[in-house]
């Protein structure tokens, strides 16, 4: 079963972190979309004032967590300075995790992710960078030969 938050490690509860105002750069537990139920979704980071004609392409950030939970600093921060500092589409995935979920049902929330960051990618690539369990599981949904589909596959 699911963790209290009451109980979560330090390394995720990110106590002196979170909360509003006073310069800290995660909102309080309760309203962190990395930690609400309800399914697999894309944060979007799109860069400032819209995107430059002469960029193409997106990146799928896909945070680590042991696929129990999904760490704050490897979600926002990420997508963030690839929306900001290179005008890229920026997308945080939150994937399906253990133990309530399948490694295969997180393997479709990825192929999922890829399809529709190609829909926003004007032509250009599709890039997926990961931390830990999200490395994983990009290099285990890139590797399964013929499944998924290059389509669904980050390039």
């Amino acid at each position: 079963s699911r963790r209290e938050w009451r109980d979560l490690p330090d390394w995720i509860e990110l106590s002196d972190e979170r909360g509003r105002g006073g310069g800290r750069p995660f909102p309080p537990l309760a309203d962190d979309p990395l930690f609400r139920d309800g399914g697999p979704a894309l944060l979007p980071f799109l860069p400032p004032g819209g995107e430059p004609a002469c960029c193409r392409g997106a990146v799928l950030v896909c945070p680590g967590g042991n696929y129990e939970f999904l760490h704050p600093r490897e979600g926002a921060p990420i997508a963030r300075y690839f929306a900001e500092a290179l005008s890229l589409r920026a997308y945080v995935l939150r994937y399906r995790l253990l133990p309530r979920h399948s490694l295969h049902q997180a393997h479709d929330d990825l192929r999922r992710a890829v399809q529709y960051a190609r829909t926003t990618a004007n032509g250009g690539p599709v890039l997926a960078i990961g931390f830990s369990a999200g490395g994983h599981l990009i290099a285990t949904g890139c590797a399964m030969i013929g499944v998924p589909a290059a389509a669904e596959r980050p390039s």
